[in-house]
């Protein structure tokens, strides 16, 4: 007689591979989003994804446990690349209390939310509960925002992100604790220049990794 024990695994730091050490941290057990369940790899479209339980789970990157603390706040061009499967929730928050910083949000059943500072929304069409690759770019003050590789959305705005928060995965910014991610994340990719010249072959190693589209 063979009996199995199902096991559970959750993720405590979530490091950083451009080896700059700014890691995403949750050092407290109960608010660790899972990467292993009932013995299982979490899996989207079986590749490998964290899963935020809508309630209390997220990461963030800190400034204790991480040699540098890491707001992703830009001086100027940036780009963000996001792969995601959530019903619900803020998947990436850099704000504070204010409007001066860079989200991601599935804001509905049917839309994605893109912002940046308190003068740039974007709003692209895109299902929840499916999975979708999200990117978001600055090229000096065009904002610029696509779910899958789309025709991208763009907005005006004011270059430049002064917030001093810090970069926050599966939750609104930090020190509030509303907007939870109920749903997966799977890559989150941040450069300090827009990657115009990169920008469609990034996606497209995105795309083909995936197979989202």
């Amino acid at each position: 007689k063979v009996s199995r024990i199902a096991r559970n695994g959750f993720v405590e730091t979530w490091y950083d591979q451009s080896a700059n050490l700014r890691d995403a941290i949750q050092g407290t057990a109960t608010n660790q989003p899972s990467i292993v369940q009932n013995g299982g790899i979490v899996k989207v479209n079986s590749k490998p994804a964290i899963t935020f339980d809508g309630s209390d789970n997220f990461l963030e990157v800190d400034g204790s446990g991480s040699a540098v603390a890491y707001s992703f706040s830009p001086s100027g061009d940036m780009g963000m690349f996001i792969v995601y499967k959530a019903s619900v929730g803020n998947i990436i928050d850099s704000r504070d209390a204010s409007s001066d910083g860079i989200f991601l949000q599935q804001s509905s059943s049917t839309d994605t939310r893109f912002r940046y500072n308190g003068d740039g929304s974007i709003n692209i069409v895109a299902t929840n509960d499916e999975q979708h690759f999200n990117t978001m770019t600055l090229d000096g003050t065009t904002l610029s925002a696509s779910v899958d590789g789309g025709t991208a959305g763009t907005d005006t705005v004011t270059a430049g992100v002064s917030t001093t928060s810090n970069l926050v995965l599966g939750k609104a910014f930090s020190g509030n604790n509303s907007n939870f991610v109920d749903g997966e994340i799977q890559e989150a990719i941040f450069y300090e220049n827009n990657k115009t010249s990169e920008k469609s072959d990034i996606e497209t190693d995105i795309d083909n990794f995936y197979s989202i589209t």
